[in-house]
């Protein structure tokens, strides 16, 4: 592990390796012809930033829905002396590591900044954090100094000492933690087992999903890599503190790469930046985004995606189709480049010829496209491998619920909002919650009427067995979710406004050995399709929106590219060492090596 990180180090701190594009070599071809399936913020991110870097191209957007946008949905309400923003999909961004950064680098880009809203890290949505447990709300420290009551008071902070102690004390196996295994049981060995209750809490507000089933090394790479570095979590956390004392940080090597990637971009555009009068507001506005706790938009998040569907509409090269059904592609050899036939429609009536395709639709269709019985009469190994990896990712339906009610205070505590763990009293939560959100709280600026906002998310991980027929219409949800408030927060009052969306299959789940399959399946795509398809989007590596847009910004980067044949360094030693699309391997790099701030 050691020297896997040394030469990764190595190679990027030496000129002309510190970037994505280093990794592989171009080779000369036609103008490339690229079908982007999906519309959502993966496919818009992948085309924006195609077309920003001026490839010779042409793009066609195939989204099988009647909108773009995915899962983002913005949506203005009419209320009593005014209009409040429902949020559907995700609500706010934060500017923190690579994603963050990408994310920031195409808000200037799409010249969003003036539309930016933030909320400091001051504020009392950063600093007041809770969980319910098990009848009341817990706050949960946001500072050092808060840690030692936490600790010793508070039930739910039950083993975290112990915890801490055991993990230094207990000698790493790899024969048993050099395995995948569960986020549940990793907390339970190395840790303690009342630890897991907690960390589930986490779980459910980013993927509403299962501390029993998740991945620990999909789901937390960095504490994995300390457990197989440093053999063991506290011990790789004061190691890597202790080195920041030498201004070095470890990080994912592809975090790293990524970072430098932008830089490199935004300094390329320099000359074009000058030429902006508004340059210096824009960038205040970037640094101040980038410092904040969070961030959103004066109209929602959705003001993202539909920045990006403008400037690709008016662009001659974008072809965007919108109910568009894919139903097979194939490796076609017939136009003497080696591309990719798509064929459309119900039966497959319409064919066309792309030279690359980018996939960014959830993997378990994207296993049912490539290797449909229907078209592919002779399915070979290699088909039924790829198909079963793609298929074996999991998905969960989770209901958002929003309400706006005309009261000021109704809240009992300010804050950003509480998360509820998988081991709170059925009684405590027979509705299946997962959070609740003070949307009020958390964000100021978008609506134009003051009252109280929420949004309470159900089901998750609670629904996997559930049948259609099971899950709650509109009115059972917003039942549901007005009875987990009135218990929870003693919240009775009528609300003006209310709105339930059921996001069907909508957050993948990682569940054990994901990054292996991962492995495998990227080998097995390029020997059959030989870097023509490219997978991006959050069935693979990351269910945030700015991790969709940073794996939607790298697809674009690896188009027309094809692995190095050779490295000089022997067979496959490049792959086993510094595999960029691996989320398991880090570097120790100088901080001045990275440029953290917008210049």
């Amino acid at each position: 592990m050691y020297s896997r990180v040394k030469y990764a180090r190595w190679r990027l701190l030496t000129p002309g390796y510190g970037s994505l594009r280093c990794y592989f070599a171009t080779q000369p071809q036609k103008e490339k012809h690229i079908a982007i399936l999906g519309g959502g913020i993966t496919g818009l991110s992948a085309a924006t930033d195609i077309l920003a870097r001026g490839e010779p191209c042409r793009i066609t957007i195939l989204e099988s829905q009647a909108r773009l946008g995915g899962w983002i949905t913005s949506e203005f309400v009419d209320v009593p002396g005014g209009k409040v923003l429902f949020e559907k999909g995700c609500r706010t961004l934060r500017p923190a590591g690579a994603s963050g950064l990408t994310t920031l680098s195409m808000i200037h880009h799409l010249g969003l900044e003036e539309e930016l809203l933030t909320s400091s890290k001051d504020s009392a949505a950063a600093r007041n954090r809770y969980v319910y447990y098990p009848d009341r709300l817990i706050r949960m420290p946001s500072s050092f100094a808060e840690l030692p009551k936490f600790l010793l008071f508070e039930p739910l902070a039950k083993g975290m000492i112990a915890g801490v102690l055991n993990d230094f004390l207990k000698p790493y196996r790899s024969d048993i933690e050099g395995n995948d295994a569960s986020v549940a049981d990793v907390i339970s060995n190395r840790l303690h087992p009342a630890l897991v209750n907690l960390v589930s809490a986490v779980l459910h507000g980013i993927y509403a999903g299962n501390v029993q089933t998740l991945s620990f090394n999909a789901i937390f790479p960095q504490l994995d890599y300390y457990i197989k570095q440093h053999g063991g979590i506290a011990r790789g956390m004061l190691y890597n503190m202790r080195r920041a004392w030498y201004d070095e940080v470890v990080l994912p090597l592809h975090d790293v790469l990524t970072m430098q990637q932008i830089m490199r971009d935004w300094d390329a555009r320099r000359d074009r930046r000058a030429q902006d009068h508004c340059m210096e507001e824009r960038t205040a506005a970037l640094q101040e985004a980038k410092r904040s706790s969070i961030y959103s938009f004066k109209k929602g998040i959705q003001q993202l995606p539909d920045r990006m569907e403008e400037l690709l509409r008016r662009d001659p090269r974008v072809g965007i189709e919108t109910g568009c059904l894919v139903s097979s592609i194939h490796a076609d050899e017939t136009q003497g480049f080696g591309g990719l036939l798509v064929r459309m429609g119900a039966n497959g009536e319409t064919e066309r010829h792309y030279t690359h395709v980018v996939s960014t639709i959830p993997s378990t269709r994207l296993g049912e496209i490539l290797c449909s019985d229907h078209f592919d009469i002779d399915m070979d190994e290699a088909s039924h491998e790829i198909k079963t990896i793609l298929q074996l990712n999991r998905t969960v339906n989770v209901m958002v619920v929003n309400f706006w009610f005309s009261e000021l205070d109704l809240l009992p505590v300010k804050g950003f909002g509480y998360l509820i763990p998988k081991e709170t009293p059925a009684g405590q939560n027979p509705e299946c919650g997962l959070g609740v959100i003070f949307d009020s709280d958390a964000l100021q600026g978008q609506d134009t009427v003051q009252g109280t906002k929420l949004t309470v998310m159900l089901g998750g991980h609670y629904w996997d067995n559930w049948s259609e027929k099971d899950l709650p219409s509109t009115s059972d949800g917003i039942s549901k979710a007005r009875s987990l408030l009135s218990r929870h927060l003693g919240i009775t009052a009528e609300p003006m406004a209310t709105c339930a969306t059921m996001r069907r299959n909508c957050i993948p789940q990682y569940g054990t050995h994901h990054l292996s399959r991962m492995r495998i399946l990227r080998q097995a795509l390029q020997d059959k399709y030989k870097g023509r398809l490219l997978l991006a989007g959050s069935s693979y590596d990351g269910v945030g929106v700015s991790d969709c847009i940073r794996s939607g910004v790298y697809a674009s980067h690896s188009l027309d590219s094809i692995p190095k044949a050779s490295t000089g360094l022997g067979e496959g030693f490049l792959k086993s060492q510094t595999d960029i699309d691996d989320p398991g391997a880090f570097v120790s790099v100088s901080q001045r090596h990275l440029r953290w701030n917008f210049p």
